[in-house]
């Protein structure tokens, strides 16, 4: 069926695709305006993250995952992995609870040994979460679960601390276990 609007002036492609991305354009903006401002709404950022939280984040994570003979978690970059988990990613009553729990850790420290988490000597700052991991089950394994996966989803800890092997080049199904010292990272 063909139409016969003689009134209309023909289009051409090229300005019917200007037409066409113009609109997309404005759509696409008004999207991604309406995005970020739900986003906001629902997990506003609560607190700032101080050098001390940032040191003290940093001391934890240390003591969680040590340097050895791999990298430790502040050469792998952890501390930054928690903070912008915590601070973009998670509600504001996490938040709150992480916050709450590093006051516990700094409460504790002067308490036993009259300074702050941070400034304590390692041996000190692993009693320390010891102990909070006993009493503060929950908070210490999220955290621990966050460390953990900040670690091994670094460079270091793919291709440092896990096996790594780029290009295996075979598929081999029946692989012994056992002749290997690390995990494989996948």
């Amino acid at each position: 069926m063909t139409s016969n609007n003689s009134n209309l002036p023909p289009i051409s492609r090229r300005s019917l695709l200007k037409a066409i991305s113009v609109s997309l354009a404005g759509v696409s903006g008004q999207v991604l305006a309406d995005y970020s401002i739900a986003f906001s709404r629902i997990n506003p950022s609560v607190t700032d993250w101080t050098e001390e939280t940032k040191t003290m984040v940093a001391s934890l994570c240390e003591c969680i995952i040590p340097k050895t003979d791999t990298p430790g978690a502040i050469e792998s970059g952890v501390p930054q992995f928690v903070e912008s988990v915590y601070a973009d990613l998670l509600s504001t009553e996490a938040q709150s609870e992480f916050f709450a729990a590093l006051a516990e850790l700094n409460k504790a420290a002067q308490e036993e040994f009259g300074f702050t988490f941070s400034e304590c000597p390692v041996s000190e700052q692993n009693k320390i979460v010891s102990t909070f991991s006993c009493h503060s089950y929950e908070l210490y394994k999220s955290l621990q679960r966050i460390i953990t996966v900040g670690y091994f989803t670094s460079m270091n800890g793919v291709t440092k601390a896990l096996s790594y092997n780029p290009m295996p080049l075979k598929y081999d199904g029946s692989v012994e276990v056992s002749g290997f010292p690390k995990q494989w990272a996948y």
